[in-house]
């Protein structure tokens, strides 16, 4: 993808994941501007059969997203189990940022993703969800059908979430709540850092 007008791709109704970067060595990949799991204008699911976006078994240093406001993000919505999947030890210092995960392009509709919105498990480690709210880079992860976000399992540590909207519209000032918790913390996962000074997320309306 890009983020400059007609750059991004429509990468929707695949029979398993939208996107699938894995293995050791397969590092700094870019994924941008993109409508993952919804038709082109991102108003409508389009879902894959399986997650939006899956990094695992080693892949290390991608991004998902950027600043939304110059059109880095992605809309990652409508897919069948996660939005963002983060799996697997070695799977270590990638980025989520800016990204609509679970609602339509406007931010303000839910087009949730079946299971979790962001899911962190099998030992993903030093990872990044969100950033400077003030400068674009928190997700919206907000409308999908089980937890906002997930962090679940033994060795699943170090992982940064910071800056997002959990759980609200893209503006936060009204609910658009994922089903059940905000953010879950699970089966060993830890230590990881949920907020920082000055950049906490907003989690509310689950």
């Amino acid at each position: 993808g890009g983020n400059s007008p007609g750059e991004g791709n429509v990468i929707s109704g695949n029979g398993f994941d939208g996107i699938l970067v894995t293995g050791n060595g397969t590092n700094g990949t870019a994924i941008v501007g993109n409508s993952i799991g919804t038709t082109k204008d991102g108003f409508t699911a389009l879902g894959n059969a399986g997650s939006g976006v899956v990094i695992s078994d080693g892949a290390a240093n991608s991004t998902v997203g950027g600043d939304i406001g110059a059109g880095f993000g992605n809309v990652v919505s409508g897919n069948f189990t996660h939005g963002v999947q983060i799996d697997g030890s070695d799977t270590t210092g990638n980025e989520a940022q800016g990204n609509l995960i679970g609602t339509d392009s406007s931010g303000t509709v839910e087009l949730g993703n079946a299971f979790a919105g962001v899911m962190l498990s099998g030992g993903a480690s030093n990872n990044t969800i969100g950033g400077e709210r003030a400068s674009g880079f928190g997700n919206t992860i907000s409308g999908n059908g089980t937890n906002g976000l997930m962090l679940s399992g033994v060795g699943t540590d170090n992982n940064l979430v910071e800056g997002n909207l959990i759980g609200t519209d893209a503006n936060g000032t009204s609910a658009l709540g994922n089903d059940i918790y905000g953010i879950h913390v699970e089966s060993g996962a830890g230590p990881n850092t949920i907020g920082s000074v000055g950049n906490g997320n907003i989690i509310s309306g689950n």
